[in-house]
C-alpha cells in the first residue's frame, strides 16, 4: 500500500501473542520522540489513516510532541 505522491507506507505484521495495548503504548512513546523531518514523514501515514491516528489522541495535548504530529492526530476523521 502506498501513500499519495509515493510517500511512506507502513506495513505491520500482526503477532497473535502480542497485546495490542502494549503495541499502542510503545508506538505512543515512539511518536513522542520524533521531531523535525522524522515527524513529518510519520505525519503522512497518520493523515492517510486518520482512524488509526485517533488511538494516539492523548498526544494532541502534549506540548513536547512535535506540532505536526499533534495536528495530524487532531484532524477530523469524517466519522
Amino acid at each position: 500500500m502506498g501513500l499519495p505522491g509515493g510517500g511512506l507506507a507502513l506495513h505491520v505484521h500482526w503477532d497473535e501473542a502480542s497485546n495490542e495495548f502494549d503495541q499502542q503504548i510503545a508506538t505512543r512513546n515512539w511518536l513522542r520522540r520524533l521531531h523535525g523531518q522524522a515527524a513529518r514523514i510519520v505525519v503522512g501515514a497518520l493523515r492517510y489513516l486518520p482512524g488509526n491516528a485517533r488511538f494516539y489522541y492523548e498526544l494532541a495535548d502534549e506540548r513536547a510532541v512535535d506540532m505536526a504530529i499533534r495536528n495530524a492526530i487532531n484532524q477530523p476523521t469524517g466519522n
